[in-house]
């Protein structure tokens, strides 16, 4: 069996937009031999052999056949996590943006400017 190996994402993989909703967000979309997809979650994926078919091990030791290549599961893993931490990005500087609300500016110390530390000027 040949494991796979890392490989440069072609950009209509990584440019591919999230699939479903709600918690299938969290899962890359395959399809088994038989033609019926199959979603899976990506963390779960211990390693990826073709054997000519791939077979994905998960991490509790099931063996899952797909259809797509290994070079196809990688590149959807690798999108998927990208989309993640982009969300994760955006959240963060969201927080880290966000003005104090009006009924806290100048009655409390953490939101205070320095003007305001030093009192009235007279």
């Amino acid at each position: 069996m040949e494991r796979c190996a890392a490989i440069h994402i072609p950009q209509s993989i990584a440019d591919k937009p999230s699939e479903g909703a709600g918690d299938a967000d969290s899962m890359i979309y395959l399809t088994r031999l038989n033609g019926n997809p199959l979603v899976i979650n990506s963390d779960l994926i211990k390693y990826a052999e073709a054997a000519p078919d791939t077979v994905l091990t998960l991490v509790n030791g099931e063996k899952i056949v797909v259809l797509e290549d290994c070079e196809e599961v990688i590149g959807r893993t690798v999108a998927y996590r990208a989309r993640v931490f982009g969300d994760a990005v955006r959240y963060l500087q969201a927080l880290a943006w966000t003005p104090a609300p009006e009924a806290s500016r100048g009655t409390d110390a953490k939101f205070r400017t320095p003007n305001d530390a030093a009192g009235p000027q007279d």
